[in-house]
């Protein structure tokens, strides 16, 4: 259950990752810029941490 729920998890953040990617190349306001450019950060944190752990939890039961 844990890794499906990491799957998902990493699936949306790398969704609204490379959704947010796409809104700042169309972004005019800097201010607006500047907020994606946050949330692109984190989401490829997010989506990075979740693969993380889904190669570990993988490794662990191989």
């Amino acid at each position: 259950m844990k890794k499906l729920i990491w799957r998902l998890k990493y699936h949306w953040h790398s969704y609204l990752h490379g959704y947010n990617k796409a809104l700042i190349k169309e972004c005019i306001c800097s201010n607006l810029r500047n907020k994606l450019a946050e949330r692109l950060e984190y989401h490829e944190k997010m989506a990075t941490k979740h693969h993380h752990q889904l190669q570990t939890f993988q490794t662990s039961f191989s």
